[in-house]
């Protein structure tokens, strides 16, 4: 581990009593050792409620470049960058990524989406260990690093204070993602198939780790972000590793969503990356019972915390195959709105007129609190 941390911004690579006397960073960055603990559902107790979020602009449509969200007149961008980019070697963060795209526009507010997994740097991959998986659904295949280890979560641990400490005062960074649990996609509850879980398995990966982790990286980044909604997203059912295939249940996944939910509050905002048409429903009658994600979700939003989606839009769930048409797109973001989503994110919304798109981020907005 380096002695001497250093942050790298537009103004170049400094250490971090050098960013901290500039103001390009707000804190020096925590040992995994010293990065306090929020507290995890099912395990530590909290040593204090998490604070409320104070940002609110984290409502809305949000374009995945800056062509999307231009065209259609808005001002929120969901911003992926790669975490091998940002730390390219251990205890160095190199966060021009996304203070460059802050800096070009004052206006624009963003979702910051790290990517993990796959994207996690080589020195940490080295260092805990990989996996090779290839998802069933589209056989895209990724070494991961073996987030479930010691070394990989003090590692993430870190990043994430430091992370925190730069931008968690900022006003136009409106959200932040849980990744450190990721694998091929940063989605924790998939787990990629049966080919895949069995080779999770074999690498060491097992319900009770999966689980660990997921819990400790989301106390982790709420404890890095007291000021800032925290995303995380969820899936239709709980998916672990088990030898030579895999399991998954909804009940399980619903049981960790509500504890979290109990726990964290309005301080996450539970997210699912393959909303389509049909997904919508009615909200359940109470979230213990909730039949399904979606039902489970409609019915967190009508009691007031926030849920938010990114559209698959194409028959079958099968992203990029078939193009939505200009009718399923609209339907999809008033059916998200309806639900109660305080955002809806992806290229397909693209087809909507620029009325459309301002009247949808109105009303998305409009959810938010």
């Amino acid at each position: 581990m380096p002695t001497t941390t250093s942050i790298t911004t537009a103004l170049g690579t400094l250490t971090a009593v050098a960013a901290l006397a500039l103001g390009t960073a707000t804190a020096t960055p925590a040992s995994a050792a010293q990065t306090p603990s929020v507290g995890t559902s099912g395990g530590t107790a909290a040593a204090t409620a998490p604070t409320p979020t104070t940002k609110t602009n984290y409502g809305g449509l949000y374009g995945s470049t800056a062509t999307d969200r231009t065209r259609r007149g808005v001002d929120q961008q969901w911003l992926k960058v790669r975490w091998a980019d940002l730390e390219p070697r251990e205890g160095v963060y190199d966060l021009t990524p996304i203070t460059r795209l802050l800096a070009s526009d004052p206006n624009l507010v963003v979702r910051l989406h790290v990517q993990g997994g796959q994207f996690a740097p080589q020195w940490l991959k080295s260092a805990a260990g990989t996996a090779h998986v290839t998802n069933a659904k589209d056989r895209v295949g990724a070494n991961v690093g073996r987030y479930w280890t010691p070394r990989y979560r003090a590692a993430y641990e870190r990043f994430v204070a430091a992370l925190g400490a730069r931008l968690d005062d900022h006003p136009r960074v409106a959200s932040v993602n849980m990744f450190g649990a990721s694998l091929v996609y940063d989605e924790p509850w998939i787990t990629g198939g049966p080919a895949a879980g069995a080779a999770l398995h074999r690498a060491g990966l097992t319900k009770d780790k999966a689980v660990a982790a997921q819990e400790a990286g989301l106390a982790a980044t709420v404890g890095a972000f007291p000021h800032t909604v925290v995303e995380m997203p969820l899936h239709s059912r709980l998916s672990w590793p088990v030898a030579g295939g895999e399991k998954g249940s909804w009940a399980e996944g619903r049981t960790l969503a509500n504890a979290w939910d109990a726990e964290y509050g309005s301080r996450v905002v539970f997210t699912d990356y393959g909303w389509g048409a049909g997904d919508w429903t009615a909200a359940a009658s109470s979230l213990a019972t909730a039949p399904n994600l979606y039902s489970w979700m409609h019915k967190r939003a009508d009691l007031g915390r926030p849920i938010g989606f990114q559209a698959t839009l194409a028959p079958g769930k099968a992203a990029g195959t078939v193009r939505p048409t200009a009718a399923v797109a609209l339907a999809a973001s008033r059916e998200a709105a309806r639900m109660g989503a305080s955002w809806f994110e992806h290229h397909s919304w693209g087809y909507l007129t620029v009325v459309q798109a301002r009247a949808m981020d109105a009303a998305l907005s409009a959810n938010v609190g």
